[in-house]
């Protein structure tokens, strides 16, 4: 009996032409369009962060079925490296260079470039907010949705040794043992959000400020207009003795940890600048009989480790501060109109999208004319 033998160039063939399809890639703009609107309905209650990790910065929507998570729809990920893969197979196979053909090159490179400028803001940008009062500066920002558990060693020379846990290890039941750090630290409780209350009497079982304040968890939040705020109960052993501690992102200070040289605290995930941005000014202007904003505006200074001024400038609405790889945009305002909100976007490929918009362009008139 006669074994039928794999014809590997046909299947090539037809992997190849299927790839190249220009139905493959009017299924991806029909996919991304019917994404488009699902993730931006979806801003409207879970936020912008949560829909756009949901929608746009993932392989495949999910949803829960029957207590299992279900992928039910390509993410903007698989949508984009689909629709990349089909212009480059379109070209191998069918697009020829010549003169005429030139204009359809450029359109498509450009699409090609925005596509790549998408992929290196998902997986390379970070967003963070940073809040400075009039007259004072800061060196980092805060990405208020997440945070990490820090350790800090004051040293001789002025500097820190810090000791950082990020968020995806911190959970109920984390134990931190480690040969450089000599102490041991247990979470005996976890609460991705919680709220405050400050207690009559101190709790004598707590260290620090835990003793004056009571942590109690609430559902996580999503909302663009809120942000969860996680506590910490736990246990840290130093010398063999046993310290029991509270920690919170609504703390402002750090905590000494007892006959330790050691301070702790739980906070936002910070990001650092080599140098720090100085609020010289807030102003907020309203429309006339109206308390709605109709312009505010930040004058800062930037100033390097040796105090030498690097930068002066005014960030505006539509005016942002654009130095050392990052984007300063005024964001909001607070406390009566003294406290400045910065919103801080470090983004490798911004560029990316200005330049592919000039090559489709520039593709599309010499194609139409």
């Amino acid at each position: 009996m006669k074994r039928k033998q794999i014809n590997i160039k046909a299947i090539n063939k037809k992997c190849w032409k299927a790839l190249s399809s220009i139905q493959l890639g009017i299924y991806c703009l029909i996919a991304l369009f019917i994404l488009t609107i699902a993730g931006t309905l979806a801003q409207v209650n879970v936020g912008i962060y949560v829909a756009t990790k949901t929608y746009f910065s993932a392989f495949f929507v999910y949803a829960h079925v029957f207590g299992f998570k279900v992928p039910i729809f390509p993410g903007a990920i698989t949508i984009g490296l689909l629709l990349l893969v089909n212009l480059m197979a379109a070209h191998i196979t069918r697009l020829h260079i010549s003169v005429k053909k030139a204009g359809i090159w450029l359109i498509h490179a450009g699409v090609i470039v925005l596509i790549l400028g998408g992929a290196i803001s998902v997986f390379l940008s970070d967003e963070s907010q940073m809040i400075i009062k009039e007259g004072e500066s800061r060196y980092f920002s805060e990405d208020f949705h997440s945070y990490e558990l820090v350790l800090i060693k004051p040293l001789d020379n002025g500097q820190d040794q810090q000791f950082i846990v990020d968020a995806s290890a911190l959970k109920t039941g984390y134990r931190l043992r480690d040969s450089v750090i000599d102490l041991d630290l247990d979470i005996l409780e976890f609460f991705a959000n919680s709220t405050l209350q400050k207690t009559t009497k101190p709790l004598a079982a707590y260290s620090g400020i835990g003793a004056y304040e009571v942590a109690s968890p609430l559902p996580e939040v999503s909302q663009d207009n809120y942000k969860n705020v996680p506590s910490a109960i736990i246990d840290v052993k130093h010398n063999q003795s046993s310290y029991l501690m509270l920690l919170s992102a609504g703390f402002k200070n750090l905590q000494p940890i007892p006959n330790s040289p050691y301070y702790i605290a739980l906070r936002y995930k910070r990001h650092y600048n080599s140098f720090a941005i100085h609020l010289l000014d807030f102003k907020h202007e309203r429309y006339e009989q109206s308390e709605i904003p109709s312009h505010f505006s930040s004058h800062v200074q930037l100033i390097d480790s040796n105090q030498t001024r690097l930068v002066d400038y005014v960030i505006e609405m539509n005016k942002p501060l654009r130095y050392d790889g990052k984007t300063y945009f005024q964001a909001s305002f607070d406390e009566d109109d003294t406290l400045s909100v910065l919103q801080v976007v470090e983004n490798p490929g911004w560029l990316l999208p200005y330049l592919a918009t000039a090559i489709i362009t520039l593709g599309l008139c010499y194609q139409f004319f």
